[in-house]
């Protein structure tokens, strides 16, 4: 029996590759599809998954899709992941060092100016480990802070506490931290997060005095969800289990030393757990090493001839009851409809790679000829015939010369 097999399309850019190159920064799309796959499978939770395999095509455009044997709660772990490239691709905020700098000196500048320099002299600097002790660095700097001004030890009290982070897009590490804060008076200082988780934090917590942001991130939900936004929040709400600050979608933010770990709501579990991390590791240094023993990605790949895979066609050797077995799927445009499998024997196999190698049913056949003691017109006939059922079905394409 050919194994049960399901396919999830995870990245789908039939309109055009600008933004999947803009948000791995690579410079063509061979390298933007190994970077993004090499990025998705360095997640732990893809070796969560017993039977799955990640397939790319890179002509005619890049296409990406997880094919295996799924349960229902690994089918929504993987469309979640689609839901999340979709949305990273069109929103993402990428900071490297140069950006962080800019929005750093803009948050120096904000600070000054709502602290007054007498007051900020006085002021004492602390940061939410790790990533905002990078940007205390960098206001250390521009502000010229004396090295007693930094100060790692929230509950030692002072005067005025500035809490630095690198963004903050639930408030939830801040609520954390401040709870341990025995400062007179605290000023949050992320460098970036949303303009309205800012001013629902200064008015929740009666110590903070201000929260001072580099750069706001916009607010995506509104737009997302049009007229269920209301319900969507009362909902998302419900799920957080404590009264948040704020509820929304913030732009997809990282930086070059960090990529903020997302949340996933398990609806059998009925909880939030680890979601997935998506910025390649080769421009994101908590993610570097993370890729070291991820299963590769599988890029289907044709020659140029007269003989070609159709263009949504995906191929790959899977596992089933210890035999491997080569499966096609063609996926349609139209996620309503039903994708189309074939599964190839270990002849019918061999034929399929000599074709989509060659390109043509005369190369084919000289290749095969080579291994296998067949009368070339046979062999012949019965690549074309193969070729005719592939060709009819939409899984090749067939130009005559």
């Amino acid at each position: 029996m050919p194994p049960v097999l399901d396919v999830v399309v995870l990245l789908d850019c039939i309109d055009g590759e600008a933004s999947l190159l803009e948000f791995t920064r690579e410079p063509d799309v061979e390298n933007a599809v190994a970077s993004l796959g090499e990025s998705i499978v360095a997640n732990p939770s893809w070796d969560t998954f017993k039977t799955i395999h990640l397939l790319a095509r890179v002509e005619p455009y890049p296409l990406l899709a997880a094919i295996g044997e799924f349960s229902n709660s690994e089918r929504r772990r993987l469309q979640d992941l689609a839901a999340m490239l979709q949305f990273s691709l069109r929103s993402f905020r990428y900071l490297d060092y140069r950006a962080a700098e800019r929005v750093a000196t803009r948050l120096a500048a904000r600070l000054l100016k709502r602290l007054g320099a007498e007051r900020l002299a006085r002021a004492t600097f602390t940061a939410i480990p790790r990533g905002g002790l990078l940007v205390l660095g960098m206001l250390a700097y521009l502000l010229d802070l004396r090295p007693e001004q930094l100060h790692h030890d929230p509950g030692v009290a002072c005067e005025t506490l500035v809490v630095v982070d690198d963004c903050a897009l639930s408030g939830v590490r801040f609520r954390e931290f401040v709870q341990h804060v025995s400062a007179q008076t605290v000023v949050f200082s992320p460098l970036v997060a949303p303009e309205g988780l800012c001013l629902a934090i200064e008015r929740s917590e009666p110590k903070l005095e201000a929260c001072v942001c580099g750069d706001y991130l916009q607010d995506l939900a509104p737009e997302r969800f049009g007229r269920e936004y209301s319900a969507w929040c009362e909902t998302r709400r419900e799920q957080q289990g404590v009264d948040p600050y704020w509820v929304g979608i913030p732009e997809y933010v990282a930086f070059a030393w960090n990529e903020p770990q997302t949340k996933y709501w398990n609806p059998e579990a009925s909880r939030f757990e680890p979601g997935w991390n998506v910025v390649p590791p080769r421009i994101c240094l908590k993610r570097r090493g993370s890729e070291a023993n991820a299963a590769p990605l599988k890029v289907c790949r044709a020659s140029v001839g007269c003989i070609y895979p159709a263009d949504r066609v995906l191929w790959a050797e899977v596992n089933s009851d210890g035999d491997e077995v080569t499966v096609l799927v063609r996926i349609p445009p139209d996620a309503s409809e039903a994708p189309q499998w074939y599964h190839l024997d270990r002849n019918t196999a061999v034929c399929w790679s000599a074709l989509i190698r060659d390109g043509s049913v005369e190369g084919a056949a000289a290749e095969l000829r080579e291994r296998y003691d067949v009368e070339p017109e046979v062999l012949r006939n019965d690549l074309a015939e193969f070729v005719s059922d592939l060709t009819r079905n939409g899984i090749l394409r067939h130009v005559e010369d």
